[in-house]
């Protein structure tokens, strides 16, 4: 940009967008809301099957929905 304020402006705008989005902060937010989605995933299949009791492996709770074909098979059909 040859405009110095429009430069500094954007600039600005682009390394607080960076700062918001990717901090360590804001990353670890993500993580733990990730791994809240996939318990309440596990724990609303696991209420639908009867399957309560039944412990699932490290692998299984860490590959979410659409990531491990065991797991799907044990979630309930949707309705739509």
């Amino acid at each position: 940009l040859d405009d110095d304020e429009a430069r500094a402006r954007v600039g600005a705008a682009g390394r607080w967008r960076v700062i918001d989005q990717w901090s360590w902060r804001h990353t670890a937010a993500r993580t733990v809301e990730h791994y809240r989605a996939v318990i309440e995933i596990q724990q609303a299949r696991a209420a639908a099957t009867g399957a309560g009791s039944r412990k699932l492996s490290r692998a299984t709770a860490w590959a979410g929905p659409g990531r491990n074909r065991k797991l799907d098979r044990a979630a309930p059909a949707e309705a739509g």
